[in-house]
């Protein structure tokens, strides 16, 4: 089973000062859209409106200078332009910007947090993944270690850069970055699954937001993931 425990959009634009002003008019037409309305920073300049989501574990936070979709769920929900939540950042989007003041998108990062699972237990798991992706060396500098992440990056300029992290997986690993209990991630990952956790992130300059280039961004990402599988699989 493979799950992505937190997809995480942001679309980061020019400051728009009199944000405060024009969100409000974006909550009144999307008012059927969500269920739940949160402001942070209220009366301010800089407030920031967090729209959740009707039926799912989605979030939509809107700033002055960015907007950035929080959700959960399968691969292939976030390659689909129809599905709910994409469909309706993307509204918000073109909504926010048709405004005169809106000036221009500056730059795109999408972060990835996933969980396959693999057979075993947590000692033979760790044991296993680092006999696989670790040398014998490493116990020259912590004998008996119980855990490990590795990371790569690539991108040398400021224009585009990628990473992957990646390490065995356990429990408590998902306690304490989610809500476990009250996310739907219980359906498809059990208490005693253990493997490995990865950690995905594209950061591109960009001048548009459109769904095709966040999809072109997330299928390059996407790429390292299925390598790394490929290899412990």
């Amino acid at each position: 089973m493979d799950y992505i425990v937190k997809f995480q959009l942001e679309i980061r634009f020019e400051r728009i000062m009199s944000f405060h002003t024009i969100i409000r008019e974006i909550a009144d037409n999307f008012v059927n859209f969500y269920e739940k309305l949160s402001i942070a920073n209220q009366g301010r300049f800089d407030e920031i409106f967090i729209f959740d989501l009707k039926d799912e574990n989605t979030k939509l936070d809107f700033y002055y200078d960015k907007a950035i979709i929080i959700s959960e769920g399968k691969e292939s929900d976030f390659k689909d332009e129809n599905f709910s939540h994409n469909k309706l950042f993307y509204d918000m989007l073109d909504y926010l910007i048709k405004f005169k003041l809106f000036k221009k998108i500056k730059n795109q990062l999408i972060n990835i947090e996933g969980i396959t699972t693999l057979p075993g237990d947590n000692v033979t798991n760790t044991s296993k993944l680092s006999e696989f992706f670790l040398t014998n060396k490493n116990n020259q500098v912590m004998k008996d270690f119980n855990d490990f992440n590795i990371t790569l990056e690539k991108g040398s300029d400021k224009d585009k850069s990628i990473s992957i992290t990646f390490g065995p997986y356990e429990h408590k690993d998902l306690v304490k970055r989610t809500n476990y209990e009250k996310n739907k991630i219980s359906k498809y990952i059990k208490t005693e699954d253990v493997g490995l956790m990865y950690y995905l992130k594209h950061f591109c300059i960009c001048d548009n937001y459109d769904f095709h280039s966040q999809k072109q961004n997330l299928n390059e990402l996407l790429v390292y993931k299925k390598n790394l599988l490929k290899l412990i699989n």
